[in-house]
């Protein structure tokens, strides 16, 4: 049976203790915040790397934090409506701190990308 992010409860996985770390979310009552394992993550470590530094760790426990942050953040996501940027730079006003955009939008046009954009 295929269980939704949404209805899973993480309490027996993330636990919260004002005197642990400084009441910030760990992992199963250890000393091990979720925080540091989504950092170990983005700096570029895998899941065998952070197993062997932290041996009281288990695969289950890395990919059920990466679960509760995918839950926590899905509605968010899936709510996004980027809004479509024009293509002609004539259809706005702009002023020197755009210049990025502007350089961003020509290449886009150069591309030919007409996705999320609207003129020509």
């Amino acid at each position: 049976m295929m269980l939704s992010l949404r209805t899973m409860n993480y309490q027996h996985i993330i636990s919260i203790e004002p005197g642990k770390r400084g009441g910030r979310p760990c992992i199963r009552h250890m000393r091990i915040a979720v925080a540091d394992v989504l950092g170990w993550l983005a700096a570029g470590q895998t899941h065998q790397q952070i197993l062997h530094d932290f041996p009281e760790l288990t695969e289950d426990d890395i990919r059920r934090r990466q679960d509760a942050v995918f839950a926590q953040d899905r509605a968010i996501v899936e709510t996004q409506h980027p809004e479509r940027i024009p293509i002609d730079l004539k259809e706005e006003l702009h002023v020197r701190s755009d210049r990025l955009a502007v350089e961003y939008r020509r290449w886009l046009k150069e591309l030919g990308v007409t996705y999320g954009t609207f003129g020509d």
